[in-house]
């Protein structure tokens, strides 16, 4: 089956699918054609990065690029307020301080 796989500039090569799947409940089942909203599964395609349309050959259009944003770590640093700051031992469990404060209260 060949195809045309479109870029949101207008530019448009042709490509070849070798197998297309549907899914049909959660089984993968061989079809013929697809259509919009369906899910499915090409064989045969290279190099299709994420935004690029597969349309059909003779009236397929570029969809409009969706925009995927750079990945952003944040970090928080602040100073530990912590009862147990500074300390390390064998009294730092939930259930320690459970019993500390059921004796002091």
């Amino acid at each position: 089956m060949d195809v045309r796989v479109c870029t949101s500039e207008d530019s448009c090569r042709y490509a070849r699918v070798s197998e297309l799947f549907v899914y049909e409940k959660f089984y993968r089942v061989p079809a013929e054609s697809a259509e919009a909203g369906d899910i499915c599964a090409l064989c045969g395609l290279d190099d299709i990065p994420i935004g690029e349309t597969i349309a059909d050959k003779i009236t397929g259009k570029p969809l409009p690029a969706i925009k995927v944003e750079e990945p952003t770590v944040k970090m928080a640093f602040s100073i530990n307020t912590s009862p147990f700051v500074g300390r390390e031992g064998k009294y730092v469990t939930s259930r320690n301080l459970r019993d500390r404060l059921s004796r002091e209260l």
